[in-house]
């Protein structure tokens, strides 16, 4: 008796644990909750996003031992596809998907789809490669 409640009561923990993050990550986060400075580390340096209320954004790069310094800037926007998503118009990307330096070309005409998450803390986060653990994490 003692083997079935120590199995079962993990397994419950664990699927009750699960659930309970799943569902805190797909909270819907409000336009004002965005607003703020969120950082990316890549081998090779940090990205820093910058997201005003005004609906623009600044993208600010450096390489390791470097300081930052703005790359990019442009407008944002939220939609409601796949989940909420934060919408930046006209990006650089920095990365180009295998965690190597893109030539961080500024394309017209182009989008970037951020998918947005907040954590059961409250943190809000937009994931840039999942496979590589490249993440925007807020920090202001």
């Amino acid at each position: 008796m003692k083997i079935f409640i120590i199995r079962y009561g993990f397994t419950f923990i664990v699927m009750f644990g699960g659930i309970f993050l799943f569902f805190g990550c797909k909270t819907k986060v409000e336009q004002k909750e965005l607003i703020g400075v969120y950082a990316a580390k890549y081998p090779y340096g940090m990205e820093q996003l910058r997201i005003t209320p005004n609906g623009t954004y600044e993208q600010l790069f450096a390489f390791k031992g470097q300081s930052l310094k703005t790359v990019n800037k442009g407008k944002w926007e939220i939609r409601y596809l796949d989940g909420q998503q934060l919408i930046l118009n006209n990006p650089i990307i920095i990365d180009d998907g295998f965690g190597n330096i893109s030539t961080m070309k500024k394309e017209s005409d182009s989008a970037w789809p951020l998918h947005i998450y907040k954590s059961i803390t409250g943190k809000i986060f937009f994931p840039i490669n999942e496979d590589l653990g490249f993440v925007f994490k807020k920090i202001q």
